[in-house]
């Protein structure tokens, strides 16, 4: 398992600004399909660039996060590029990941270095799953209750006092940008105004870069079968 070390890394990393930044949609009620049209975020394309520093206060911020919870059913492409100075540097590139999302739901595909791997995980049902389709194997984990509580939350971002710098159109969508500062680690998120969803994170410490680009978002329903593991997998932990 040691050459999937890197590929483990990545996703650790995207989980934990999915997480800090929207999280699921936990504030939906099962079975009830919000009505969205489908909408794409392109950061390759041109970009719209207003240098002055947004007003807005911790209870705006609050209520633009906050829409996310409104949101049933999304899913998106996570295109992150990684520069890491002195851990995983094997992991070094662009790499995608697909994710889904329906209420408390969350999926994440990511290949990588010839291998892919799935992970799963269930807020309600407090399981982790790392799923390696190769080898028809998967790994089961608890969630950290730690982890479990900033689901759906806004102010899992706003303990961080964070500023907001400025913003930035992105493809037709306006997007609040803010930074804070935790561990070490200087994150800049771009917020989706409208959505209240990411369009962009950095994330700078001594270990290196990453950046995460979400693009092709779709709010169409998402089945149930998309977050359960295939029949016949054998499951450890």
């Amino acid at each position: 398992m040691n050459k999937n070390i890197g590929t483990i890394a990545i996703i650790t990393v995207l989980i934990g600004v999915m997480l800090s930044m929207v999280g699921c949609s936990s504030g939906s009620t099962a079975g009830t399909t919000t009505t969205q049209s489908t909408a794409t975020a392109k950061t390759t394309d041109t970009k719209t660039t207003a240098t002055t520093t947004s007003g807005k206060s911790g209870g705006a911020l609050a209520d633009m996060l906050g829409k996310a919870a409104s949101i049933s059913y999304w899913q998106c492409d996570l295109v992150q590029t990684m520069a890491a100075t002195t851990t995983a540097p094997a992991a070094n590139g662009t790499t995608t990941t697909h994710i889904w999302v329906s209420h408390n739901k969350m999926k994440m595909d990511t290949k990588m270095q010839g291998q892919e791997i799935i992970q799963i995980i269930d807020t309600d049902a407090k399981t982790d799953y790392l799923y390696y389709p190769a080898q028809n194997m998967a790994t089961k984990g608890t969630m950290d209750p730690s982890s479990q509580s900033t689901i759906g939350d806004p102010n899992s971002i706003l303990q961080y006092n964070p500023t907001v710098i400025g913003a930035e159109t992105i493809n037709g969508n306006l997007c609040e940008i803010i930074q804070y500062t935790s561990n070490g680690t200087t994150t800049k998120l771009w917020i989706w105004e409208a959505k209240g969803l990411g369009i962009r994170a950095e994330m700078t410490s001594a270990q290196g870069s990453y950046t995460i680009d979400y693009k092709n978002y779709d709010f169409s329903a998402i089945p149930d079968s998309t977050f359960t593991l295939p029949t016949g997998v054998k499951i450890n932990g």
